[in-house]
């Protein structure tokens, strides 16, 4: 029992080649077994023996292609499990047994099959070098089997199986040159006398071939036949596939279509052609093409810049990327050139590690991230990305879109120190008219004085903002203060101005605009200005007070040609707020001297802190 089942599971694995392949060889068909019917005809006269039969194995059954002196029964073919070809099978050696009656191995094989062979012997069959089936030859008597019959039956069973192998290798290629969608055709040039290919014939086309418009019943005719129109095309492509056996591909239109062509010498002034329609792969290409040149259009059309990288990692620490595409407005964000394929630690070595870092972190989780992030390496430049994973390409594969934004943060930066500014100084303003107002009232001897004091007062201090706004945004110049007050008391020139373009800070040009109101108002009621003949001299510029190296500011306001002066009896806020002077620190002085022929004022201040932004110290 135990070799019984090894025979019968080895011959499960021994199969032929496919049903289809079988069927279309012929070799089941009564017309496609004359050859072998003939070959096995000789092994019986040869052998001497009454029986002789060539078997081949399809799934678990033996199917005899050519037989003599088998029963009408058998010819049909037997289960393999049943036969003792199956020992030949599964052994894949010869097996003689002299009588099979008396034989224990073999003795029930009559039983089985029906058949009281009294001697067998078989040879495996080998197609393609692996068992295909078996040649036997059988008596019906005992017989004893000699060395030089079985080389005579191994010699007939190679016969055999180079002839079922041509038979199949034959099939194969039929089946393969019928079935195949791709158009094929055998053909043989024609020359003229002078030996040159003039023409060809179509010696062996397939059905896909002629299924072509134009093409159908070609074998036998010949191109010029056939296909006037391309003829002359066509034997010129060829003449050098023929004449020098190299093989030739091309892609070429024929009939408003588009074909791949390949042709190939087999000798003989033969050749073979195979070609198939790639109309549908052009257009589609085309179509990609055009896509791709609007996605190209697009891509380096857009201010903003892009680029794909794939991201390196070291473990699970991202320590650099490689730029895979970028598109125009990339190098206008980054001044970097020729990237892509190149790594960013080998363009710049200084990089900041928190891209890599934050590149990485994309990769990993697939996580989109929009960030803004300033680039040291890159001149202090700061950069609005948004960066994504792309999935379904190569791993840790990252796309990012970004924009310079180094000045919108300048902007808003400066907007910042601006608002800052304006708050400090509307603050400031603020807190001056509240004084302004307070002392006013305070000083006042009746409600009409009151409101023009203030009103005038109030003008000057807009005045004073005015030349603000309208010199530069941190300083406005001595001059322009000045001009600008006295405007409103001095309408036919008797001011009279003298000094260099000098600007100074925001909070010194309020004190000096309203310290210049207050003079001149004094001066319009009680002073050289309230007098025909009276006139007023303002002068200004740097000084450097005796025993010191601090250059400052020294103003002076001399009145000549009005009414007598006098110490007033009482300090109002005008003389207290001129008083104030132009700074508070140690460096500043202010003098009052109320001489009879014309009041002086000289104010002194520091030049380094008047003359620029020192809003800090109001806060």
């Amino acid at each position: 029992m135990h070799e019984e089942s090894d025979v019968i599971a080895g011959t499960s694995s021994l199969k032929m080649p496919r049903e289809r392949t079988l069927e279309r060889s012929g070799l089941l068909e009564v017309s496609g077994r004359q050859a072998l019917d003939r070959l096995i005809a000789l092994v019986r006269d040869v052998m001497d023996v009454p029986v002789a039969f060539i078997s081949l194995c399809q799934d678990d059954r033996q199917l005899f292609i050519a037989h003599r002196g088998l029963p009408a029964s058998h010819a049909d073919g037997w289960p393999l499990a049943r036969t003792l070809c199956r020992h030949v099978i599964a052994r894949g050696a010869a097996l003689a047994v002299a009588d099979v009656a008396t034989d224990p191995a073999f003795n029930t094989s009559a039983a089985e099959t029906g058949l009281a062979i009294g001697a067998y012997l078989g040879i495996p069959v080998r197609v393609g070098g692996a068992v295909a089936g078996v040649l036997a030859v059988a008596d019906w008597q005992p017989r004893l089997w000699s060395e030089g019959a079985r080389r005579r039956l191994g010699d007939f069973a190679r016969i055999v199986g180079d002839e079922i192998d041509a038979r199949f290798s034959e099939t194969r290629w039929r089946v393969l040159f019928e079935d195949t969608q791709e158009s094929f055709y055998v053909a043989e040039a024609i020359r003229d006398y002078g030996g040159r290919m003039v023409d060809f014939r179509y010696i062996e086309v397939n059905p896909a071939f002629e299924r072509l418009p134009g093409r159908a019943g070609a074998a036998g005719r010949t191109v010029r036949e056939l296909l006037p129109a391309q003829a002359d095309k066509l034997v010129e492509d060829y003449r050098t596939v023929v004449e020098s056996s190299e093989p030739r591909f091309s892609e070429t239109e024929t009939d408003g279509e588009w074909y791949e062509v390949r042709a190939r010498g087999l000798g003989d002034d033969r050749f073979a052609v195979t070609f198939h329609s790639i109309g549908e792969r052009r257009r589609q290409e085309a179509l990609a093409a055009q896509a791709n040149r609007r996605y190209r259009m697009l891509f380096d059309s857009i201010d903003e810049g892009f680029f794909l990288i794939d991201v390196i990692f070291e473990g699970t620490q991202a320590v650099d990327y490689r730029f895979v595409e970028v598109n125009a407005a990339f190098t206008r964000h980054t001044g970097l050139c020729s990237v892509v394929g190149k790594r960013m630690r080998a363009l710049l070595p200084g990089h900041e590690d928190h891209w890599y870092e934050t590149y990485g972190r994309v990769a990993k989780t697939g996580e989109a991230l929009r960030f803004r992030n300033i680039a040291a390496s890159l001149g202090n430049r700061w950069y609005e990305s948004y960066a994504f994973r792309v999935d379904g390409e190569a791993p840790n594969r990252v796309a990012v879109l970004f924009n310079d934004v180094t000045e919108r943060v300048a902007a808003e930066t400066r907007r910042q120190v601006l608002n800052s500014e304006l708050a400090h100084r509307l603050k400031n303003t603020l807190a001056i008219v509240s004084s302004i107002i307070s002392q006013t009232l305070r000083s006042a001897s009746d409600m009409e004085t009151a409101r023009q004091s203030l009103s005038n007062r109030i003008q000057a201090l807009s005045k004073a903002h005015d030349v603000l706004l309208s010199g530069q945004r941190d300083a406005a110049s001595v001059a322009a203060i000045v001009e600008g007050v006295v405007a409103i008391h001095d309408g036919s020139g008797r001011v009279r101005l003298n000094g260099p373009h000098l600007p100074i800070g925001p909070k010194a040009s309020l004190s000096l605009s309203l310290i210049v109101h207050e003079l001149a108002t004094n001066a319009g009621k009680y002073g050289a200005l309230s007098a025909p003949e009276g006139v007023v001299d303002v002068e200004w510029g740097i000084a450097i007070p005796e025993g010191t190296n601090i250059p400052c500011l020294a103003f002076a306001w001399a009145e000549r040609g009005g009414p007598p002066v006098g110490q007033p009896p009482r300090k109002g806020f005008g003389t207290r707020l001129v008083e104030m002077g132009l700074s508070g620190s140690d460096g500043a002085s202010v003098v009052l001297d109320y001489a009879r022929d014309g009041f002086h004022c000289r104010l002194t201040a520091p030049l380094a802190e008047i003359a620029t932004a020192d809003e800090a110290e109001a806060g």
